[in-house]
């Protein structure tokens, strides 16, 4: 069943340019977070200026990518002891780049 987790991945999210496109920032989110939340997160956020990211860089693509759903071997019990929806009531399977 871990196999199968670890292919479900959600797809980049990427906002249009704004301008010609010249540059491109890739985002990687922190652990158990998405690519998703991670771009509304900084997408709607304002500085003193007032101005989102694609506003003060109109060249840029901002690319927001997804970990794989892995099972976290932070726990000592056995993922085979687990029921499919108490692995995803806890940590025991998350969002992450590598296992810590």
């Amino acid at each position: 069943m871990a196999d199968v987790l670890s292919d479900a991945c959600p797809g980049p999210i990427d906002f249009p340019v704004q301008g010609e496109h010249k540059y491109s920032m890739i985002f990687l989110h922190g652990r158990q977070d998405t690519g998703a939340d991670f771009a509304e997160y900084l997408m709607n956020l304002r500085p003193s200026t007032n101005r989102s990211l694609s506003d003060l860089f109109p060249s840029m693509k901002f690319v927001y990518l997804s970990a794989k759903i892995r099972y976290s071997a932070r726990f000592d019990h056995e993922f085979s002891q687990l029921s499919f929806a108490e692995a995803f009531s806890g940590e025991e399977i998350l969002s992450q780049w590598y296992d810590i």
